[in-house]
């Protein structure tokens, strides 16, 4: 009885004793755990900060006028654009409080070639004065023509110049620390020329920074968003980011033909008008709002430009099926990057 007592009184020790060492462990690892993630902690607290510090401007103040798109790419330029000159190409020029208060840019000058828009798309029914005012909802920014440019270039801080950045004046010359385009380099059509410019737009050591897409080659790169053809204003039912059962077939603008694309909207049974397959025929094979540029060939541009510093990267991937693949190599067999949607370029002067 004795011994057996004894057998107890040291199992029961031994089981208190593990107890503690389990609990110690226990809160040795919590800790380390928590010492180890709270850099990692901070810092996506911090992203979030930001991201909702724009999400709650665009929701309270200027809802319509910054596309949600536009966010993560305006949290990337941030630490770059800050009490910076930033000549912006393509758009229609951000809010400015957005621009002061939030990215604290010294100054911020937009090009956009509003008339080739008005000949190709919605605001064709628009008068070009028109047009301009409805780039200009807030009344915040000037507007001026970009052959008056040497006239009107120090006139304020904050400007918007309609006109082809192809003739950009060398009164932007070395003035500018940062350069940004948001989807506008899959629409230029004289794009060797404009990256040209730009890099003369750039001081010493500035940086353009573009992101851009869905790029020609890509799965959706037919780029149809509705539009004005022939006089008929369209909706917007096909568009190119809708890849659903009813929307355009991915890589439908690379593997066939214009006729090719009537023929599969009239036998498919889908429920798009002939005005609406007019005008995404429109977009895929006479357009001048898209430059039909491959991958490949954005690489070219890019190796062929002033800019020796620079990466070019995807941000945005659609893979085809290896059906289709096999089909878009035998048709190009000179491009074999069909997944890359939207490309990312970082480069300094």
């Amino acid at each position: 009885m004795k011994n057996k007592t004894i057998k107890l009184r040291v199992i029961k020790n031994y089981i208190k004793d593990n107890v503690k060492l389990y609990w110690l462990c226990i809160i040795f690892l919590n800790f380390f755990s928590l010492i180890f993630h709270i850099p990692q902690r901070i810092k996506i607290l911090l992203r979030k900060k930001k991201e909702n510090k724009f999400n709650y401007f665009i929701k309270n103040n200027h809802n319509g006028i910054v596309a949600p798109y536009h966010i993560p790419f305006l949290i990337k330029i941030k630490p770059y654009v800050k009490k910076k000159c930033v000549l912006e190409i393509g758009g229609s020029c951000f809010p400015k409080k957005l621009l002061f208060n939030i990215l604290k840019v010294n100054k911020w000058i937009c090009v956009d070639y509003l008339e080739n828009w008005a000949k190709g798309f919605e605001a064709a029914t628009m008068s070009m004065e028109k047009l301009l005012n409805s780039t200009n909802k807030t009344n915040e920014f000037s507007v001026f023509s970009l052959n008056n440019s040497v006239n009107t270039f120090n006139s304020n801080n904050y400007i918007k110049f309609h006109g082809d950045a192809s003739y950009i004046s060398d009164i932007f010359y070395e003035k500018f620390d940062i350069v940004v385009s948001i989807n506008a380099f899959e629409h230029i059509l004289t794009l060797p020329l404009v990256i040209n410019n730009i890099y003369n737009c750039l001081k010493k050591g500035g940086k353009l920074i573009t992101e851009f897409g869905p790029i020609w080659s890509s799965a959706l790169g037919h780029h149809y968003q509705g539009g004005n053809f022939n006089g008929v204003t369209m909706g917007y039912d096909i568009q190119f980011n809708n890849i659903s059962k009813d929307g355009v077939p991915p890589f439908i603008h690379l593997l066939k033909n214009e006729y090719e694309i009537r023929e599969y909207f009239k036998h498919n049974d889908l429920p798009y008008g002939q005005d609406q397959v007019d005008c995404l025929c429109n977009w895929c094979f006479h357009s001048n709002l898209i430059n039909r540029l491959f991958y490949e060939d954005y690489e070219q541009i890019m190796l062929n430009s002033p800019f020796k510093k620079y990466t070019i990267s995807s941000s945005w991937n659609i893979f085809p099926t290896e059906e289709i693949l096999k089909k878009l190599n035998i048709k190009y067999p000179n491009n074999n990057n069909f997944e890359v949607c939207s490309i990312m370029i970082f480069a300094e002067k």
